[in-house]
């Protein structure tokens, strides 16, 4: 699931594909017209979190 807003924006990706793999790297791009003059962008609150669902 994914959810975006203008102003800001609330990213979920699902990283259920990864879940047996001892390690992750996670990259982020900031891609940009010619007319964009600003710093870039910065990260807050950056949260990976493991939820475990047992079947039985």
């Amino acid at each position: 699931m994914m959810v975006i807003r203008l102003n800001g924006f609330n990213e979920f990706i699902d990283l259920s594909a990864y879940a047996y793999e001892p390690e992750v790297s996670v990259r982020f791009i900031l891609k940009s017209d010619g007319s964009v003059e600003e710093d870039g962008f910065y990260f807050d609150d950056i949260n990976i979190k493991d939820i475990k669902i047992f079947q039985g």
